[in-house]
């Protein structure tokens, strides 16, 4: 049972590794599209972000930022989560 759950850790290990390093905007489309509304999406992506040293998500896509952008959008979607 050990060696199955140390296999299945290593993959997902192995799995974040390389999908964190290939994130594109894409990947924040579709998060976006999967937890919000497409009205409060469009204004995450636009309005300017304190957590980002007060840019907007799309400026800093644009500037292939898309890593940050990411962790930043899961980072508020969890915490919206937790005050439910």
């Amino acid at each position: 049972m050990l060696g199955l759950i140390l296999i299945i850790n290593t993959q997902t290990l192995v799995y974040n590794i390389y999908y964190m390093a290939n994130l594109s905007k894409y990947d924040v489309l579709n998060l976006l599209s999967k937890k919000m509304p497409f009205y409060a999406a469009t204004q995450w992506l636009k309005t300017c972000n304190e957590a980002l040293a007060n840019q907007a998500p799309s400026d800093l896509m644009k500037d292939g930022q898309i890593e940050i952008v990411y962790n930043q959008l899961q980072k508020e979607i969890e915490d919206k989560k937790k005050k439910k």
